[in-house]
């Protein structure tokens, strides 16, 4: 096979060919497509645990599926609601900061710090809310591991460890 030695650059890369080879996206394109998608994801993620409710009857009745971005949102809400409970409203902000973080607008020191503090918070309120308000406030994270905690230190020493 002869190769046409105009459709080449020097050192033997196609023309219009990214860093990765695929000849679509450079690398630093794929971060800040992946990172917007992230962020899209985190608003989408943000409007499903809104209820239209809280606007009032008229924007109730205007949301027949009972959320704001559809039966889908309902499902997205309930699988978080299920699983952390009330800390559920902390899930669009980890899925922010991994955006940002990715298309690179945040620096790296900064996002891991925030991804850590929010992290655990999303590991400890789950666990807090169960011993302060019940199985339910917690999640399956609170349940699984308040039920245990209170029924071995008790209510109150579970709540000064929590």
């Amino acid at each position: 096979m002869a190769r046409s030695s105009g459709s080449k650059k020097r050192g033997g890369k196609k023309k219009g060919a990214s860093a990765s080879g695929d000849g679509l996206f450079t690398p630093e394109q794929q971060r800040d497509i992946l990172g917007v998608g992230l962020l899209a994801l985190s608003l989408f993620v943000a409007l499903a645990l809104v209820r239209p409710s809280w606007f009032g009857t008229g924007a109730a009745e205007s949301f027949p599926s009972g959320n704001l971005v559809g039966p889908l949102g309902t499902f997205v809400r309930e699988i978080l609601h299920g699983a952390v409970g009330a800390a559920s409203p902390l899930a669009p902000v980890l899925l922010a900061l991994s955006g940002l973080r990715t298309a690179g607008w945040l620096e790296k020191f900064t996002t891991l710090r925030i991804l850590a503090f929010t992290g655990g918070l999303a590991l400890l309120l789950p666990i807090g809310f169960a011993v302060c308000f019940g199985p339910g406030a917690g999640g399956w994270i609170g349940r699984a591991v308040a039920e245990p905690l209170v029924g071995s230190i008790g209510g109150l020493g579970a709540t000064i460890l929590e």
